[in-house]
């Protein structure tokens, strides 16, 4: 087996736990490809099933197709995600048994289905896995589609809430934005904002409080200075791509809100395409202004 094939086969593994679920026939084929265009990486079932072993061909993924890949699980490119692969011995036994220092992803699963939170707070205690990679991105979709599944239950937010791990997986790491039935705005503003000091983690709650409550038209004043003060202690120049993203949004929607915008429209434009051309994934900090842009019926700015 050549090094290429052996990271196509350790990204397969990778992407199954990810989305939960094993890709063993042509319908689960089907179903990742229709999960892989959701997030705009074009990779047809057919492709799907020669990369899990469903078909027979003598050709080799195409480096696009790679890439997307690697994209999916939040690498910048396949490259990026070789580098990183190498840098540590990944097996699925990390996944599947207690050999990662005593942390295990399928107890964790059975603890969250049986609901025995003690034994989820254990698996917390024993989680190691705090960076931007495989492991930590499908725990955090795990625990995040079990809070989903639980409907709002306390005792389990109280847990992760607890928790380092439990706050980095869930309310850092699963940002909800469909935050169906306020479930995941309710969650950060009871358990989670209490529990956190770091400013960067407080403006957070803020910024998506506001960004969900403006959007539906519920917003609230109280709210809007709250996010005021919290803003002044941020220096968005050294802010990640997401907050910064978040900062932008929030003050568009204020000066929306505070009919202030139409006299600001081009300032803000200039900074945003100042900073869109200085920072890494600039498409959180487009998508997140023209969303907003549009939501005051600024669409001849376009």
């Amino acid at each position: 087996m050549n090094g290429t094939e052996k990271y196509i086969q350790k990204i397969c593994k990778q992407i199954e736990i990810a989305v939960n679920r094993k890709i063993i026939g042509f319908p689960d084929a089907l179903w990742l490809s229709d999960i892989f265009k959701q997030k705009k990486f074009p990779i047809s079932a057919s492709t799907v099933a020669r990369m899990y072993g469903l078909t027979t061909s003598a050709s080799k993924p195409y480096k696009s197709t790679l890439d997307h890949l690697a994209k999916f699980l939040e690498y910048d490119n396949w490259e990026n995600y070789i580098e990183d692969q190498s840098k540590h011995h990944f097996s699925a036994n990390h996944f599947l048994t207690e050999e990662a220092n005593g942390f295990s992803q399928s107890v964790l699963e059975m603890a969250l289905n049986l609901k025995r939170y003690d034994a989820v707070q254990i698996m917390l205690e024993k989680y190691t896995y705090f960076e931007n990679n495989a492991v930590h991105f499908s725990t955090a979709n795990l625990i995040g589609k079990y809070v989903k599944i639980n409907q709002y239950d306390e005792e389990l937010l109280k847990v992760l809430a607890n928790s380092k791990a439990g706050q980095s997986l869930f309310y850092e790491c699963f940002v909800d934005e469909e935050n169906e039935n306020d479930y995941f705005s309710k969650a950060l503003f009871i358990h989670y904002l209490p529990k956190v000091t770091n400013k960067q983690d407080i403006f957070f709650v803020y910024s998506y409080l506001l960004a969900q409550y403006s959007y539906s038209g519920t917003i609230q004043k109280d709210l809007i200075e709250e996010y005021k003060r919290v803003a002044k202690n941020i220096h968005i120049e050294k802010q990640h791509y997401h907050l910064l993203s978040r900062y932008f949004e929030c003050n568009i929607l204020i000066d929306g809100i505070e009919n202030k915008l139409q006299s600001k429209v081009q300032n803000y434009l200039t900074t945003i395409s100042n900073y869109a051309l200085s920072i890494e994934k600039n498409e959180w900090l487009l998508a997140r202004s023209i969303r907003v842009l549009l939501h005051f019926g600024l669409k001849k700015i376009f």
